[in-house]
């Protein structure tokens, strides 16, 4: 179980040396938003999450054969966008905000442009 105080750091070096892996750690982060985020608000829409499971093992698969050795390889990490990704849904100011939210759409390629984030390789 990832403990509220656990470092980005240390969650990495226990992937890397075997004492969790990508998929358990997946598992506990998506575990612990949906038991807490319906009071904070934090995530207007998350990844679907057998997509993030497999996206989880590749980054596993890869950590095992040496060909991808981040300091933080295998760490979930949430993305505050202030651009649109293709498909992902779109709302302006967040729920603690004092401020007006904006309505919610969802996004799209405009020709010529990659989405931020997601589209140009930044974020899988």
């Amino acid at each position: 179980m990832i403990q509220t105080e656990t470092t980005a750091l240390a969650l990495s070096r226990e992937i890397r040396e075997k004492k969790r892996t990508v998929r358990e750690t997946v598992q506990e982060t998506l575990k612990k938003i949906h038991e807490t985020d319906s009071s904070i608000g934090a995530f207007l829409t998350l990844r679907p999450e057998e997509e993030l499971l497999e996206h989880a093992d590749r980054i596993q698969q890869q950590i095992d054969d040496g060909t991808l050795n981040s300091p933080l390889a295998g760490v979930p990490v949430a993305v505050q966008r202030f651009s649109h990704a293709q498909g992902l849904p779109v709302r302006r100011g967040a729920i603690a905000s004092p401020l007006p939210r904006g309505p919610v759409f969802t996004a799209q390629k405009r020709p010529g442009k990659r989405c931020a984030l997601r589209g140009d390789g930044r974020v899988p």
